[in-house]
């Protein structure tokens, strides 16, 4: 299934405050930033702008004057320090401070979401398998519209899926563009992709996530070679303090 050409809106959080609301924001882009909406302005390269002194109410859109400078926001915090955005950064102004949604090509925002979520140096295979979950969950997200208040699609925590959180890389970019618009269906309809950082060598059907219904595409998979029964809590004890096979 193709995917491409779609846009995404991802609302996006500081690590340290981790709420969807900011007090302040700050924008600069190497070569200018272009303003319209509620304020219309151009700001000289490199300039820092403090968006507190110029948005009182409403909203403005931001993007880099110069095709390619990505828009940096020294306000927000990552684990990869100060980031910094491709296409255009929305900023609205409500009663409890702003929040910033990133509008961005659904692809280029799998580049920066792949990386956050699988170490970049894993096999190629294992981080294309990332990028068709990680575009199937998106897709679904923005069909879902859970963040319709804020007039976003998804945001950039693990309540949706990490963004940006670590730079982008070549070898995930390679693994975006090899998979590029495809998506996992089950019967015609877009599969609702899970995905998980640690297992102890069980994958999970969905009642983990506490799906409302059990999907048919997800089964209990035991990886190693002799599976054992974990229902009591110390028989999972036992488990994971036990020398685990590879699987």
């Amino acid at each position: 299934s193709e995917e491409k050409g779609r846009k995404i809106r991802v609302l996006l959080t500081d690590i340290p405050s981790q709420g969807y609301e900011q007090e302040s924001v700050l924008v600069q882009a190497a070569g200018g930033l272009h303003i319209t909406g509620a304020v219309e302005k151009e700001s000289a390269a490199g300039e820092v702008v403090n968006v507190e002194e110029l948005l009182s109410e409403g909203q403005i859109r931001i993007s880099a004057c110069n095709e390619g400078d990505a828009i940096i926001v020294p306000s927000l915090q990552k684990n990869q320090g100060i980031p910094s955005y491709e296409g255009v950064l929305e900023v609205n102004k409500n009663d409890r401070g702003f929040y910033l949604i990133n509008e961005v090509d659904l692809e280029t925002y799998l580049k920066y979401v792949v990386p956050s979520e699988m170490p970049a140096d894993y096999p190629l295979e294992a981080l294309k398998a990332q990028a068709v979950c990680a575009r199937t969950y998106a897709v679904s997200q923005m069909e879902e519209g859970r963040l319709e208040e804020y007039h976003a699609d998804v945001d950039d925590t693990v309540s949706f899926q990490v963004y940006n959180n670590m730079e982008s890389h070549e070898r995930t970019d390679r693994a975006v563009q090899e998979t590029a618009g495809k998506v996992m269906t089950s019967g015609g309809k877009l599969i609702t992709a899970y995905f998980f950082s640690t297992s102890c060598g069980h994958t999970s059907t969905d009642e983990v996530w506490n799906g409302e219904t059990k999907e048919t595409y997800l089964k209990s998979t035991y990886l190693g070679e002799e599976e054992k029964n974990l229902e009591t809590e110390e028989a999972f004890s036992s488990f994971i303090q036990s020398e685990a096979p590879s699987y």
